[in-house]
């Protein structure tokens, strides 16, 4: 029996095993709802951070643009129609290119508002709307085009029917209603006025009861009819498409459309701001659970300071590593400034060498010309030193003496029948014309450079850009220039550098016009009395500048230029340069229409 008896100690051990272990279990238990607490409140604050989350303003605002574009595309459209409608040399291609543009904005916002979760029904109404028009565009085209062709001809048919009755005898009656018809038809065309229509009706019905006519004749009569009742019903079925046209509110549509998308935007900014609310109250309340269970990791405090330690080694290693990162981009950044200098040298070079190579090929061919007629004046000495020998000479027999004089005289008059010495004369004025350009180009190019001045002196912004002009002669060849330059008062500081970012706006200027065969570059040099101040606005036709990008061509290393083509920092260096000059630079662009470049610098 006592084999099957504890001993006291044996129950203790049991007791105080037990106690623990109840212990951990009611610790573990007293935590569990806490921690539960913390997992709950986590989830609900990432999905309130999730719903206040900040939308996508940019796609907002371009789906904005988007329907102000159609707008203007459509008015656009409605201006087309007009022109086509009052202008028989109109082209159809412009409306057929601009409907297609409409219906393709159109349907790019339905996919886009789509896209961003709006309820866009009317939209599809809308687009329903452009079908309807491209529907009455082609009626009128069509309609329009047999219009224009029975105006077109209508008055060599009346000539015709004229020349014929005269010739025919036929009745004057005749050549009295084509007359009425080609007056009364023009009238109705420019007018449209209904009672011109019904009187031209009776005037074509008139002709046509005419009876007893030639067949020819008859035939003319029955070919002018048809273009006058033609007249009369492609006008009033097109002013009656105009008015369908008309009928359409197209853009009142998009209005109320992107009302509509604007306050379904505003609704989501409510909602947003709701869930901010909640989640800022769920964030006090997980706040104090977790200052609540703060105090059971005091122990993670020791750690932390050992981090902390760790943390400010490795902050100074990082910082080292990024002052030798910050110093080698620097040395890169001076070397690609430096790149930026040599391209535009580069450009200078390229256009001084075109110049130049013009009138050395005047020196060149002159030379070569010149050269070849030394031999025959080398003879004509040697013949004249020969006859002068024989003419002083004692021994001198008169044959001798003649034929001396006769090689002299045929040589003489070989080079006066060839005008050798004209020939000459005028290869000599062509060399001193190309070395007249070539010192006038060399005198640009040292106005242009003046590298060796150290210090700020008076300058004159005409003489720059006609010397900038001068200058890129090889970038500026395949555009059209127009120059318009008022006088202005002496700016003051480094020409060189005014001249530099001169080259740089023009060879931009260029090169956004490279894909047109109009290409324009437009210099207006104008002075502000009021703000005493030059302006030159350096404008082309070329591509325009995308409306996304405009605000970042400045910034350095910023370029859309293809690889190896540009650094980026050619418009950064010219702002700083107009900026020294205590100037500024501007910018506005019209995207596939140009660009306008604005330097505006202060007089003395």
């Amino acid at each position: 029996m006592n084999d099957l008896l504890l001993s006291t100690n044996e129950m203790n051990v049991l007791s105080n095993g037990g106690s623990r272990l109840t212990k951990g279990a009611a610790l573990i238990k007293q935590l569990l709802p806490w921690l539960l607490l913390v997992v709950t409140l986590m989830v609900m604050l990432s999905w309130l951070a999730y719903k206040s989350a900040g939308r996508n303003l940019g796609a907002e605002h371009a789906l904005q643009s988007q329907l102000s574009e159609l707008k203007e595309t459509d008015a656009f459209l409605d201006v087309g129609i007009y022109d086509v409608r009052s202008n028989l040399d109109a082209d159809y291609d412009l409306l057929a290119g601009t409907y297609e543009a409409l219906l393709s904005q159109t349907k790019a916002i339905q996919a886009k508002s789509k896209a961003m979760g709006l309820k866009n029904d009317a939209m599809t109404k809308l687009i329903e709307q452009a079908e309807i028009k491209g529907d009455l565009l082609d009626k009128f085209k069509a309609g329009h085009a047999l219009y224009r062709n029975s105006l077109k001809y209508l008055p060599d048919s009346v000539r015709h029917v004229r020349e014929l009755a005269v010739a025919k005898h036929a009745p004057k009656q005749v050549d009295d209603l084509a007359r009425s018809i080609l007056a009364l038809s023009l009238d109705y065309s420019i007018t449209g006025n209904a009672d011109k229509a019904d009187e031209l009706r009776t005037v074509a019905a008139s002709l046509s009861s005419i009876d007893g006519l030639d067949e020819e004749l008859d035939e003319a009569r029955r070919e002018l009819v048809a273009h006058a009742y033609s007249v009369v019903f492609q006008k009033s079925a097109e002013t009656q498409q105009f008015s369908d046209f008309a009928a359409i509110q197209f853009r009142a549509q998009v209005n109320d459309i992107a009302n509509d998308f604007q306050q379904q935007f505003d609704m989501k900014t409510r909602l947003e701001q709701l869930y901010r609310q909640a989640l800022i109250a769920f964030s006090a309340v997980l706040l104090v659970v977790l200052v609540f269970l703060a105090f059971r990791l005091l122990q993670s405090f020791r750690l932390i300071n050992d981090a902390n330690a760790n943390l400010e080694k490795n902050v100074a290693k990082r910082t080292i590593d990024l002052n030798q990162a910050l110093q080698q981009l620097q040395t890169q950044q001076s070397q690609i400034i430096q790149q930026e200098k040599m391209a535009s040298l580069g450009q200078m070079v390229a256009g001084v060498a075109h110049e130049i190579n013009t009138p050395l090929g005047y020196l060149s061919s002159g030379l070569q010309s010149a050269q070849t007629s030394v031999p025959l004046f080398a003879q004509l000495s040697a013949a004249v030193s020969q006859m002068i020998t024989t003419l002083t000479s004692e021994n001198a027999s008169q044959e001798e003496v003649e034929r001396d004089i006769s090689i002299a005289h045929s040589l003489a008059t070989i080079i006066q029948e060839e005008g050798i010495v004209d020939e000459i004369d005028q290869l000599l004025k062509n060399g001193l014309f190309g070395v007249e350009q070539i010192s006038e180009i060399v005198a640009n190019l040292k106005d242009f450079s003046r590298l060796d001045s150290k210090s700020s002196a008076l300058y004159n912004t005409t003489d720059c850009i006609e010397s900038t002009l001068k200058i890129a002669t090889n970038v500026i060849k395949k555009v059209t220039i127009q120059k318009q330059l008022s006088e202005v008062p002496q700016s003051e500081g480094f020409p060189s550098q005014i001249n530099q970012v001169l080259l740089n706006l023009i060879t931009n200027a260029c090169h956004a016009t490279d894909n047109r065969d109009n290409g324009i570059v437009s210099i207006t040099q104008t002075f502000d009395e009021q703000a005493k101040a030059i302006k030159i606005d350096i404008a082309d036709n070329g591509t325009g500048i995308p409306r996304d990008i405009v605000g970042k061509i400045f910034d350095p290393f910023f370029t859309t230029k293809k690889v190896g083509q540009g650094t980026g920092l050619g418009l950064h260096i010219s702002r700083q340069i107009i900026e020294a000059h205590k100037g500024k630079i501007s910018v506005s662009s019209i995207e596939g229409k140009g660009t306008t470049f604005s330097i505006f610098l202060p007089v003395v």
